[in-house]
């Protein structure tokens, strides 16, 4: 029922929520690796948030199983709603306003993102093509890609042409990783673990750490002569 999802979805958090400490002390020892090793990292966390089910390790980092399994009851008594993990003997008492809670938030996100959505796709409905998958448009300020199955890259339509050789690497760096879906995907985790900020801020994070091994990779690409003209 909804009360087990709801679980499965706590459970999740907090695991994940383990892994993010984790990965913040981690770059901390890394700051002067290359970002795209922590950005790896956080597609792991991605990976963790995502997946529906979870496999027990005896060296997780919490102290206990952290997904409810198959073999629990629920039970209702005054509003309060317990899950009982028969093999490991967890108890968890949620109160169902927390639920209800839940699915509001989960709504008022999802009407959020489709509004902002929309209101960027009409911006587009000007825009015109530079060559190949490559689009200029008016009322944006920065360079993007848009789309999961044929990606577009879309530039202000004030982009000085000099600035090309540079721009464009960078934003092919995004389509080539599939930057575009991982940013989808991590958002719709965010939208799902709203009330874990722990998730917010590796959210962040994974952004930061995305655009500057972005630039990494185009400095690599052009040559290191080209990194102040790239900066």
């Amino acid at each position: 029922g909804i009360e087990a999802v709801f679980v499965r979805i706590l459970w999740t958090s907090l695991a994940a929520g383990a892994a993010i400490l984790c990965i913040l002390l981690l770059r901390l020892i890394l700051k002067k690796a290359k970002r795209v090793y922590s950005y790896a990292l956080w597609i792991v966390v991605l990976a963790r948030l995502i997946i529906p089910f979870s496999f027990e390790l005896e060296l997780s980092p919490l102290p206990y199983s952290l997904t409810a399994t198959a073999n629990h009851t629920v039970e209702r008594t005054q509003g309060i709603v317990t899950v009982r993990v028969s093999y490991r003997r967890q108890y968890i008492s949620l109160n169902t306003c927390n639920r209800v809670g839940m699915a509001d938030w989960l709504f008022i996100l999802a009407v959020y993102t489709t509004a902002g959505y929309v209101r960027l796709r009409l911006k587009l409905t000007t825009a015109s093509p530079l060559r190949d998958n490559i689009y200029l448009a008016d009322g944006i300020t920065s360079p993007f890609v848009l789309g999961l199955i044929r990606p577009r890259i879309y530039l202000p339509s004030d982009t000085d042409t000099r600035a090309l050789p540079y721009i464009l690497p960078h934003e092919e760096t995004h389509i080539r990783r599939f930057d575009h879906v991982i940013k989808a995907l991590a958002y719709a985790a965010v939208c799902i673990h709203w009330f874990n900020p722990l998730v917010w801020l590796a959210f962040r994070l994974a952004c930061a750490d995305m655009e500057i091994s972005c630039d990494e990779s185009a400095v690599e690409r052009l040559g290191e002569s080209s990194r102040r003209d790239y900066a």
